[in-house]
């Protein structure tokens, strides 16, 4: 039994690190836009089982083809007291950041804090892999 549990965890985290599963979102996209005065703090719940997930980040929107506005040059991302992205990961040539991260069972605390010139943004989104599971009928 120990063994199954632990092959199957493994199968799913190698879909998640490798990609090659669909992706089912667990939160978001939501946008996170920087407003006059101090730092920008958003506070938001996420509910999901637990284990592992993917955070993606999308630092400002792209303008033409060569171009990026509104891009974040100051910003933390923490999930459930964890520091995910620190300031030093965000700057006006970070368009994309992606971390494995690891989600309670029930409710997760995701907080965001955005620095820097007022009208810039970032997109958070969380996602798992599609997992099915299909056995053949005549084995059951």
């Amino acid at each position: 039994m120990k063994k199954t549990v632990a092959f199957f965890l493994c199968a799913i985290l190698s879909l998640l690190l490798s990609g090659a599963a669909n992706a089912v979102a667990v939160f978001g996209p939501k946008k996170y836009l920087r407003v006059e005065g101090g730092t920008t703090v958003f506070n938001d719940t996420v509910t999901a089982a637990a284990g592992p997930a993917r955070l993606f980040i999308q630092n400002g929107e792209v303008v033409g083809e060569n171009r990026v506005d509104n891009v974040v040059s100051s910003a933390r991302v923490i999930l459930n007291g964890v520091e995910v992205f620190s300031p030093s990961n965000f700057n006006k040539q970070v368009y994309t950041l992606e971390a494995l991260v690891n989600l309670t069972g029930g409710e997760n605390a995701l907080k965001v804090e955005i620095n820097g010139k007022p009208g810039t943004f970032l997109s958070l989104r969380l996602t798992r892999p599609e997992v099915s599971l299909q056995a053949d009928p005549a084995s059951i």
